[in-house]
């Protein structure tokens, strides 16, 4: 386009950026919905993680509700003895589980982070590719040189006037 078409520069440089706005409105509301979905997964992660810790928690507890009681009153040191390695049993058991579910945790997130990212860099990749491939902004830079030099060319004749 040039100043002859009857649409200036200025217009079409406006209506562009216009143009590049309206598509990163467009991109935030993909973005946020990718922010959202990201959110959840991490707190679904969590919630399940955490549950079933205390459901371990729960049956760890039901298991050895009257082991202490119980420990209190055994006379008997051989019986009381292996009461409380099955009782520092059960707790290294518990103890193992609940970092096992820690460390699924751990990979989980990772893995939900790593997906994140991933859809991030595609959207923000697809936006640059989008406004890349529909303005060119060569074409601006060319309209611009060439207002330029018919400015320049309009001062020459107002001095040489």
């Amino acid at each position: 386009m040039c100043l002859d078409s009857g649409i200036t520069y200025r217009t079409h440089f406006i209506e562009t950026c216009q143009s590049i706005f309206n598509l990163g409105l467009k991109e935030l509301e993909k973005r946020e919905a990718e922010v959202s979905a990201f959110e959840v997964c991490l707190l679904e992660a969590i919630n399940e993680n955490q549950e079933k810790g205390a459901t371990l928690l729960k049956e760890f507890e039901e298991r050895n509700f009257d082991i202490l009681t119980e420990l209190q009153h055994i006379a008997d040191v051989n019986i009381l003895d292996a009461k409380l390695t099955d009782y520092n049993l059960d707790i290294t058991m518990l103890t193992e589980a609940l970092m096992t579910l820690e460390m699924q945790l751990v990979d989980q997130l990772e893995e939900i982070i790593k997906e994140y990212e991933r859809n991030i860099l595609d959207m923000a990749a697809g936006f640059l590719e989008a406004v890349q491939g529909l303005y060119p902004f060569s074409s601006l830079r060319g309209q611009s040189g060439f207002k330029r030099s018919k400015v320049i060319k309009i001062m020459l004749c107002c001095n040489n006037g």
